[in-house]
């Protein structure tokens, strides 16, 4: 579980900072909707771990 949200942020990383194309805006955007998936994917873990 811990890797694939290290592999995600390094793609997430890639990809953000090495676009061109990307403002302040559209990095805040997706940054929000990063953190919301990986919190998601925290609150799963968890509720799969009470099983």
């Amino acid at each position: 579980m811990v890797t694939l949200i290290g592999l995600g942020f390094t793609a997430y990383n890639h990809f953000v900072f090495h676009q061109p194309f990307m403002n302040q805006t559209t990095k805040g955007l997706l940054s929000a909707f990063f953190l919301s998936l990986v919190m998601v994917a925290i609150s799963l873990s968890k509720s799969n771990d009470k099983k």
